[in-house]
């Protein structure tokens, strides 16, 4: 298959002629590469345009970066967007709380709750959101804000221009998949990072909609930026915490199956079905008889239902020697070491996994509670988990001015007061005060209900 990959040169396009590896030989896994198919106006994202989706199964198979993904978004979410004014007071400056009807009804009336954690969501999910934004009929104001038909992983951009901005979006819900058609994608103008409101005012029509790309940062990628637990899967310790979870299945079945080494003496079968009967049966028919035995057996001793069940066997005394008695069955239990887990080397391996993982995201024990695994089980002291909070909080607030300034851009367009400041209310949790209730206090840099 002949595809192109887009490299960027300080503003400039080149595009570089190459042959996919995967056109021949074994399906790999999808990789972050972009390329641009001939047959498309959209860059594809990984090969074969299925980086997405396959990201999105591995994450929701996983028990620590789904849980993990969710947690980030709340933690940039915090108490929800807010808006005020900067003040002064005694020759300082003061934030405060501001409201106007027009922006309360334009923010109830889009949900803007809903709207703002599926942006952080995508956003800690895949790195990349795409608001989708619509004017009015008469073209005066932006009347509506919405994520719920551009999720990231249904989403692809346009190539670059000169300046490094996408011209248009596509996105379909099987975007990714073998059921998607390019003719399908509903296609959208995208709109670019500088003199946004401009370019709203002269390149769309009311009643249009338009996407606004909100790009996380990473090394350095041209279109779509890599999700940071992207480096836990590269690393292998997805499949490797995969893995152990397989081993742990297949351990915890395997001890519910007989583990025992069963011994039958030849003088058995003439006793089970009888001495003449068993000299009389031909060779297939004894056999079949000790395949018969055998199915019975183990179906007396496997599975859970079985638990406790018993098993007797007949007793010979030896000819011409009464006094010893010969057991015509004898189980032997064999050791599972796998099911038992003695060394613990699987449990120790998964919190390994785990601490990878989440450290990918930017996260510890103490903020998401619990660590799968052996040990770590704990989520700290009540003085590591405040401070491991605290410190996440105050680290969102680039990432939370960044994500906003779409609002700017709404409040431009729709002739909003020029000095609002829009920010993510947060709080910071202190220590007991003599046993009463953990205070909350809010600092300056997040929410600015606070002089400290």
């Amino acid at each position: 298959m002949s595809t192109q990959t887009v490299y960027s040169n300080f503003g400039s396009v080149m595009i570089a002629n190459h042959y996919s590896a995967a056109a021949s030989g074994p399906k790999a896994t999808p990789s972050a590469i972009e390329e641009v198919d001939l047959n498309t106006k959209f860059v594809k994202w990984g090969t074969d345009n299925t980086y997405p989706k396959q990201f999105q199964t591995d994450v929701e198979s996983d028990t620590v970066i789904l849980p993990g993904v969710r947690l980030n978004a709340k933690l940039l979410y915090g108490g929800g967007l807010v808006y005020g004014k900067i003040v002064p007071v005694d020759h300082d400056l003061d934030w405060q709380y501001s409201r106007d009807l027009v922006i309360e009804r334009w923010l109830r009336a889009n949900n803007i709750a809903r709207q703002l954690f599926m942006l952080f969501y995508d956003l800690s999910l895949i790195n990349i959101a795409y608001p989708l934004f619509t004017l009015s009929a008469d073209g005066k104001s932006i009347a509506r804000m919405s994520m719920q038909y551009t999720r990231a992983i249904n989403t692809r951009l346009s190539p670059v221009n000169a300046y490094g901005e996408h011209t248009m979006a596509f996105t379909h819900p099987d975007m990714g998949t073998s059921d998607f058609k390019n003719a399908d994608a509903k296609q959208f103008k995208t709109a670019p990072s500088f003199n946004t409101v401009e370019w709203i005012r002269k390149n769309v029509k009311g009643g249009e909609s338009f996407v606004v790309p909100i790009k996380g940062v990473d090394t350095g990628r041209q279109v779509y930026p890599m999700p940071d637990v992207e480096s836990a899967r590269k690393s292998k310790w997805v499949r490797i915490s995969k893995t152990i979870a397989a081993l742990n299945e297949a351990a915890l079945l395997n001890g519910m199956r007989p583990m025992w080494h069963i011994e039958i003496h030849d003088s058995f079968w003439p006793n089970w079905v009888g001495a003449e009967v068993w000299a009389s049966l031909e060779i297939d028919n004894k056999k079949a008889k000790i395949k018969e035995f055998n199915e019975a057996i183990s179906k007396q001793l496997i599975g859970v239902e079985n638990t406790g069940n018993y098993i007797s066997s007949p007793m010979v005394s030896l000819p011409g020697v009464p006094d010893k008695i010969l057991h015509l069955i004898k189980i032997t239990p064999l050791e599972n070491k796998m099911a038992l887990g003695s060394d613990g080397w699987y449990l120790t391996t998964s919190r390994e996994a785990s601490q990878h993982k989440l450290s990918a995201m930017s996260l510890t024990p103490a903020l998401t509670g619990m660590m799968p695994g052996d040990g770590g089980l704990g989520a700290g002291s009540g003085s590591n988990n405040r401070v491991e909070l605290n410190q996440r909080v105050l680290m969102s607030v680039a990432d939370q001015s960044m994500f906003l300034n779409w609002m700017y851009m709404v409040a431009e367009y729709n002739g909003w007061d020029e000095e609002l400041e829009f920010v993510i209310k947060q709080g910071l949790v202190t220590t007991m005060d003599q046993g009463k209730e953990t205070q909350t206090k809010l600092p300056a840099a997040v929410n600015p209900t606070s002089n400290e």
